[in-house]
């Protein structure tokens, strides 16, 4: 998609002499867009001069010169040859838009593989199928539906044309545009990690976009890097989240999976990403408007309103996020005593700072600038927040007009990122447009601006994402119903992989469970070893405390009840101790997954669990485990004693590098007890 040639040229299959037609339009999108190379218009019934813009030709054979670009606007059966014959003539990049291939059917996807086969043996890649197309801002294409869109320097890239259409839109109403904005489609071929790395080092873009609901399986480090080398070139990566969970049936049957719903996979893999996630189109252009000069280098927040109302309502919105007051040094309050008036209020540390007073905003509003210009110079302020009735001043336009003109030099120049907030729009206000236009986003209340502004701020990092919410129900996507292992070979699957595993028994002889249980020493438990069964306790499926043979006798007569014919498990029974879940499955598109949690039969009401993604390193574990609401219990809490975190850690380790060597797994170890020197595993359960 990137030409070294001032000539890039453009070739349209399928291009129509019908201007209402989506093969017309593009032509004249692009050439309103300023586009000045040369557009191939092929429609073999087209007379030479029948397309406005374009040079019509019959055939892509008849194109002599190798297209950048070749946009196939034909239905998903006229596409596939018609990739070939782009390829054949060495189109750079092809941009298939129809509908109807891998997304739709066995066929469909069969399709997909002729085409990928025709760009693995040319120099070409493929754009989708099933896209919207692409815009290239800076060079002044527009092969889109969206005849609107404008240049500017956000780079998105989308699996939604609506959405793109959407985001379009609503940076069009700021001033803002796209340096790139392209359909991924299906992915066949150029996907997120492509699109990510380029936008990394087109020096055109300043912000990445991304709308996405799934990845080529198997692209979550791919995907990972490209964030990684787009926050490495200084430019924040806003992701938009959509679609279904792909975990399939197995969610249902095991804690870990459900406790790792995708949402949370996802809200895991980009906050340790370094990403922000937002949950539409104009959260995501909010949190642009936020980084015209850059990401807030903190949290620190400064505020200057005019009116005591706007302070309060500041603060309210301030306690509502996770953003902080910026304590300010004795030369800054010195400095802000010297310019406030007399007569107004004075906060704790000057902290907000309230201008609505004789000789405040009303009388000189360059006092709003003047007194920006010593808390932007504060190194403990990272944002500073204009709230109130700036911009509404007529009476003393000229003076507002040249406060908003040093805000902006203030902005550009200075370390803190400025915001504002008006119950005027900016069109309404010359000094408003003047703040809009100059990179301070003015917003139409303050929460609103704080919710943005804290969304971009930079925070440190732990690389886990802590679950605090009850996890959503998953539900069933047709995939192949899960087995579960034998409880004996799971267990000992587990030893061999480094888990530490009481000693077991399975058997379906009595006499063998008391031979066992005589081995082991009382007391003892009892479980069903039936496959079929996934949560024991909730069919009264374990017997406790089993203190010698006559109870061991009583306990198995009582499970055969229930369950005639099933093997039956004996085990130790090992004292109470704090009780954590944790657990394994693989993903397909960020692999290994280790889950971490408060664990027992409260599990998924509790919710209060974390991921490790990749990463199971002691450090990672430790650091995992700190987000935990728990945590406190494991390190000692009200005079309790600590507990064996490192041996926890141990176990993760252990666990991500056993899913790793088996991908196809899901396991749940809950409860594990957690004692002051070790861990025991009370209960298992492998699923494939």
């Amino acid at each position: 998609m990137n030409s070294s040639h001032d000539d890039m040229s453009i070739a349209i299959i399928g291009a129509s002499r019908d201007p209402s037609k989506w093969g017309h339009r593009v032509i004249r999108y692009t050439r309103n867009a300023g586009f000045t190379g040369t557009i191939f218009a092929v429609n073999p019934s087209a007379a030479p001069n029948e397309i406005p813009g374009a040079t019509v030709v019959a055939t892509v054979g008849d194109i002599t010169t190798p297209p950048d670009l070749a946009l196939i606007a034909l239905p998903s059966d006229l596409s596939v040859p018609e990739v070939n014959n782009c390829a054949k003539i060495g189109a750079q990049s092809i941009i298939v838009a129809a509908s109807g291939f891998g997304e739709h059917s066995a066929e469909g996807a069969a399709a997909e593989e002729t085409m990928l086969a025709t760009a693995r043996e040319s120099t070409s890649r493929i754009i989708g199928p099933n896209c919207f197309g692409v815009y290239l801002g800076s060079r002044g294409v527009n092969l889109t539906p969206f005849g609107y869109f404008r240049p500017g320097d956000v780079a998105l890239a989308s699996q939604s044309g609506n959405i793109a259409g959407e985001i379009g839109l609503e940076l069009r109403r700021y001033g803002l545009g796209f340096s790139h904005c392209v359909g991924v489609g299906n992915q066949l071929d150029v996907g997120f990690p492509d699109l990510l790395h380029l936008f990394a080092n087109d020096p055109a873009t300043k912000s990445v976009a991304l709308y996405l609901e799934g990845l080529q399986v198997g692209a979550g480090a791919a995907f990972q890097s490209g964030v990684a080398a787009c926050r490495a070139a200084g430019k924040p990566v806003f992701v938009i989240k959509g679609g279904a969970s792909p975990l399939g049936a197995a969610a249902t049957m095991t804690h870990t999976r459900s406790l790792a719903a995708d949402d949370r996979v996802w809200s895991t893999v980009l906050a340790a990403s370094g990403a922000v996630r937002l949950s539409s189109a104009t959260e995501l252009v909010d949190a642009v408007r936020c980084t015209v000069w850059g990401a807030p280098r903190g949290r620190s927040l400064a505020i200057v309103t005019d009116g005591g109302g706007d302070s309060a309502l500041a603060l309210d919105a301030l306690s509502a996020s996770d953003l902080q007051l910026a304590q300010y040094s004795p030369h800054t309050v010195k400095a802000l005593e010297a310019l406030l008036p007399p007569d107004a209020p004075r906060s704790p540390g000057n902290n907000p700072i309230t201008l609505d007073t004789a000789g405040g905003v009303e009388d000189d509003p360059l006092i709003v600038s003047r007194t920006a210009a010593v808390i932007t110079a504060e190194p403990a302020v990272d944002i500073v927040v204009l709230s109130g009735l700036f911009g509404s001043y007529v009476e003393n336009r000229a003076k507002e007009i040249q406060a908003a003109q040093e805000m902006v030099a203030l902005a550009a120049e200075s370390g803190p990122t400025v915001v504002a907030h008006s119950p005027l729009l900016p069109s309404e206000s010359e000094p408003l447009a003047l703040l809009e236009s100059g990179g301070i986003p003015v917003f139409d209340s303050v929460d609103r601006a704080l919710r943005a502004v804290g969304r971009v701020a930079a925070a440190p990092s732990d690389g886990s994402q802590s679950l605090r919410k009850p996890a959503p129900s998953s539900s069933a996507s047709g995939g192949e119903a899960s087995r579960q292992w034998p409880t004996g070979v799971a267990a000992e699957w587990l030893g061999d992989h480094g888990v530490h595993m009481p000693t077991v028994a399975v058997t379906t002889s009595i006499e063998d469970l008391l031979a066992a249980a005589e081995t082991m020493g009382y007391p003892v438990c009892l479980k069903t070893a039936d496959p079929s069964i996934v949560h024991k306790s909730d069919v009264g499926g374990v017997q406790l405390n089993l203190t010698d043979r006559e109870a061991v006798r009583k306990a198995e007569a009582a499970l055969r009840a229930g369950s005639q014919e099933s093997p039956m498990l004996v085990m130790p029974q090992l004292p109470a101790g704090f009780e954590l879940l944790i657990g394994a499955f693989h993903d397909d598109w960020f692999g290994p997954i280790v889950v971490i949690g408060k664990g027992g039969v409260l599990t998924e009401l509790e919710s209060d669990s974390v991921l490790l993604v990749n990463d199971f390193s002691h450090e990672s574990a430790r650091r995992a485990l700190s987000t935990l609401r728990c945590y406190p219990v494991l390190t000692g809490y009200r005079g309790s004693p600590a507990l064996a975190i490192d041996a926890v850690c141990d176990l993760a380790e252990s666990l991500g590098n056993a899913i790793a060597s088996k991908p196809g797994l899901s396991i749940d170890l809950n409860p594990v007890f957690v004692y002051e020197d070790r861990y025991a595993v009370a209960d298992w359960r492998i699923m494939e």
